[in-house]
């Protein structure tokens, strides 16, 4: 279990990164998907500290998160960490990029309930309960 998805958010994370074929790119273009979807209703600020939130409580799990720190624009907050990611094993990103999504829609979720993130973000929200 991650520190802060839970099995249905990875799950769900794990399905989307392999779907956009795998690792930091795949990140970079859900997370961008999501950020227009959610910045209007949270705010851009709001849709990168979420962002920000999973990165950092991900970091003791993953080292290979540990010495990143983001410092993008909210839009770009994932191509930052992909870059930060380029260096590391397939494996290594990949696990990194489930994480850190299966983090950021378990918060999403808990803020905003799975039906309103489901209805602006996509119907695979409704999984995470």
């Amino acid at each position: 279990m991650s520190a802060t998805g839970d099995a249905q958010s990875l799950a769900v994370a794990a399905r989307l990164i392999a779907d956009e074929g795998g690792g930091g790119e795949a990140l970079v273009r859900i997370y961008e998907r999501y950020f227009d979807s959610l910045a209007p209703i949270i705010g851009a600020r709001g849709v990168r500290a979420l962002f920000a939130r999973a990165v950092w409580l991900e970091k003791a799990r993953h080292a290979s998160l540990a010495a990143l720190a983001l410092d993008a624009d909210a839009r770009g907050a994932a191509a930052e960490l992909a870059l930060g990611l380029k260096d590391q094993p397939p494996d290594v990103v990949r696990a990194a990029a489930v994480a850190t999504l299966g983090g950021f829609l378990c918060l999403v979720v808990a803020i905003l309930g799975a039906d309103l993130a489901a209805e602006i973000m996509g119907a695979e929200l409704r999984e995470i309960r």
